[in-house]
């Protein structure tokens, strides 16, 4: 879990919520790339595999890496904002499970 104090966890939308979901993200794609990772890392990133669908990772990186908003990314993907914002939110718990589980 990310934390910016002591016990505290990060608000989602923070910047380091923000760095966070963008090293799983490039974890991920280093290990669909066949790169060497850590023990760690590996088993990380397949773990996010597992837990995410591509629809979610596909709204992840639009999201936190392409910084587009969420009407943004309903439009581009001809979806209703409101499927676009479960899905976020969804992608996000998810993520949160995985690196918490990790001991992150």
């Amino acid at each position: 879990m990310c934390v910016n104090r002591p016990g505290k966890p990060c608000y989602r939308r923070g910047i380091l919520w923000q760095k966070q979901i963008i090293h799983c993200l490039r974890l991920m794609n280093q290990h669909r790339a066949g790169e060497p990772l850590e023990p760690e890392q590996r088993q990380l990133a397949q773990r996010l595999e597992v837990q995410l669908t591509p629809l979610q990772v596909t709204y992840l990186r639009m999201y936190y890496a392409n910084v587009l908003t969420i009407e943004q990314i309903a439009r581009l993907l001809g979806r209703n904002i409101s499927s676009v914002s479960r899905g976020l939110t969804r992608a996000e718990t998810n993520v949160e499970k995985v690196i918490g589980a990790a001991g992150c």
